[in-house]
């Protein structure tokens, strides 16, 4: 299966613009403001594969790993995503396209990001049949 995750990584600017955005939207969280509403939850009262990420992620940032797994059981994830993205915009050209092979090499071998996915779809569903 083709990567999902390194495509991404390639471009330095969608990179930063992911950080910049996320960022914003978990400041504005943490001060009680919140800037997204989704779309989907608003239409039918389901929440979607994606609802409780930002929260449990800052919950994370916070150590409550208890109200993180409440909010969203794969909110954990986002930190290494985080951290891998952060890592592909601060090295220097040459250490960011070995970074970057070595990313796509794991992908390819584990397919993880599919697996991820998949587990996320399927957690939606879940939590829609509820």
């Amino acid at each position: 299966m083709p990567p999902l995750f390194t495509p991404i990584l390639k471009e330095r600017a969608v990179c930063i613009s992911i950080l910049a955005v996320g960022g914003i939207l978990m400041g504005a969280q943490l001060l009680g403001i919140t800037l997204y509403v989704c779309p989907y939850r608003t239409a039918t009262g389901i929440p979607c594969p994606g609802c409780g990420l930002t929260r449990g992620t800052i919950s994370l940032f916070r150590g409550d790993w208890t109200a993180a797994w409440s909010y969203h059981p794969f909110s954990w994830l986002v930190l290494p995503g985080l951290a891998v993205i952060v890592i592909s915009i601060v090295l220097t050209p040459p250490q960011r396209a070995r970074f970057i092979g070595l990313v796509e090499k794991i992908e390819r071998l584990t397919g993880i990001c599919w697996l991820v996915l998949v587990g996320l779809m399927a957690f939606g569903i879940w939590r829609m049949s509820k």
